[in-house]
C-alpha cells in the first residue's frame, strides 16, 4: 500500500502538504492520510491526482453532493453577511434561492447574478468557495484539475460556484492591502473553521480512500 508520503511525493504535494504527511504517524498510508486530513481543497487534491479515470468518474455523484453543500453553506454566510451590513442586492438574491432551490445552476445564471449585484456582495456569496479556489490554486490548482476535468462538480456544482467565485481574488486582495488586522484576523479563522467542514462535507459523501494503490 502506498503509503502518505510516497503519494505526496508521487503527484507532487505542495510543501505544506508534503510537512503534514511527514507528520504523520511512522507508516501511515494514503487511506490512512485520507481520514487523517482536516482540509476540504487537500481531499479534492487527492480525488483529482490520485484516481484513475474511472475511480473518479464512480466519485462523480458523491464529489458533486459535496460540493452542493459547501456552496450552499457560503450562500448562507453571505446572506448572514449581507444582512448585518444591510446590503441589498436583489440579483444575488434570485440567483442563490434558484441555486438553493435547483431551480438554475447554470453558469449563466451564476454569471448574471455577478454582472448584476453588487461586488462585494457577489464576493461574500463566494467567500468560501472563492477562497477555496484561490488556496488550491496556490497549492497545486487541485480545483482547477477537479471541476475543469468535467466531473461531478461542473454537473452539478462547479459552474456556478466558479462563475460566482470569478472576482473574488480582487475582493480579498483589497482586504488585506487595507491593512486590516482584526478583519484579517477574523477571515483567516473562518476559513479555517470553513475548509475543517468541507473536509467533513466530502468524508460524509466518501468515507474511505476510493483509490487502489498496492
Amino acid at each position: 500500500m502506498t503509503t502518505a508520503v510516497e503519494f505526496g511525493t508521487k503527484y507532487h504535494s505542495c510543501s505544506e502538504a508534503m510537512e503534514w504527511r511527514r507528520s504523520l504517524p511512522a507508516g501511515a498510508t494514503q487511506a490512512d492520510a485520507w481520514q487523517a486530513c482536516e482540509r476540504g481543497d487537500w481531499l479534492l487534491w487527492q480525488l483529482s491526482r490520485g484516481l484513475t479515470s474511472e475511480q473518479y468518474e464512480a466519485q462523480r455523484p458523491a464529489i458533486g453532493r459535496a460540493l452542493d453543500r459547501m456552496v450552499e453553506r457560503a450562500i448562507l454566510v453571505a446572506h448572514h453577511a449581507m444582512a448585518d451590513a444591510d446590503i441589498e442586492c436583489p440579483a444575488w438574491e434570485v440567483w442563490a434561492l434558484e441555486w438553493v432551490s435547483g431551480e438554475d445552476r447554470t453558469e449563466r445564471a451564476a454569471w448574471a447574478a455577478w454582472a448584476a449585484g453588487d461586488a462585494w456582495a457577489a464576493w461574500a456569496a463566494a467567500a468560501a468557495a472563492g477562497d477555496a479556489l484561490t488556496g488550491a490554486w496556490a497549492a497545486g490548482d487541485a480545483w482547477v484539475a477537479a471541476w475543469a476535468a468535467g466531473a461531478a462538480a461542473r454537473a452539478a456544482a462547479s459552474d456556478a460556484a466558479w462563475a460566482a467565485a470569478a472576482a473574488a481574488g480582487d475582493a480579498l486582495t483589497g482586504a488585506w492591502a487595507a491593512g486590516d488586522a482584526a478583519r484579517v484576523a477574523a477571515r483567516a479563522a473562518a476559513w479555517d473553521a470553513e475548509i475543517c467542514m468541507q473536509a467533513g462535507d466530502i468524508r460524509a459523501e466518501i468515507p474511505t480512500w476510493p483509490g487502489t494503490e498496492d
